[in-house]
């Protein structure tokens, strides 16, 4: 069962008195200024450590150590697993030089891998060049509608000035036809 309940708790009041009499008027006692504003007042800058400046981190890489087998461990090893300090040669081993012979089931089943390999790469070398067919077409197709819009456009700016050219002369004609007599602006 929990019984949450609130009651009043009042602090205490905090009292500092004032042991030192040493001061002219005890009535006007301040007490210890903080550092920051004895700096302030004394135009002291803030120390800084150079410990506590950032600075990038520059970290050297690490090298280890080669692998050290102890030699007890390496005779209850079984060969294979033995290291070896094997040198360079100038002439490959007779591992690398061998040759393998396969089974006749694993050439069918080689054969039949690379038949496959090769009519997906047949496929895909296919579509991309459909791909790249018909995306010149698109190019093409669209190149030539920008044109015509381009052409549309002039065609219908040339027609909109003449039109605007042609009533602005009937205006002028019929403001001097009038002889001045209440001029309107061309801009109407």
């Amino acid at each position: 069962i929990f019984l949450r309940t609130w009651t009043r708790v009042m602090p205490e009041k905090y009292y500092n008195p004032v042991t030192s009499l040493l001061e002219k008027s005890p009535e006007e006692w301040k007490g210890i200024r903080p550092i920051r504003d004895i700096r302030r007042q004394e135009q002291v800058p803030i120390p800084q450590k150079k410990d506590s400046e950032y600075r990038d981190i520059v970290r050297e890489p690490v090298k280890f150590a080669p692998l050290r087998i102890p030699k007890k461990l390496q005779a209850d090893l079984p060969f294979k697993s033995k290291p070896k300090d094997e040198r360079k040669r100038r002439r490959p081993t007779m591992e690398q030089r061998r040759k393998v012979v396969m089974e006749p089931e694993e050439k069918k089943a080689v054969a039949l891998i690379q038949a496959m390999n090769t009519m997906v790469n047949e496929k895909a070398k296919r579509r991309k060049e459909s791909e790249a067919k018909r995306k010149k077409a698109r190019d093409k197709k669209l190149a030539k509608e920008a044109e015509k819009f381009v052409e549309g456009n002039k065609e219908k700016r040339k027609a909109r000035y003449v039109a605007q050219a042609r009533e602005q002369a009937k205006r002028q004609r019929l403001a001097e036809k009038r002889g001045g007599k209440g001029k309107r602006d061309a801009d109407d």
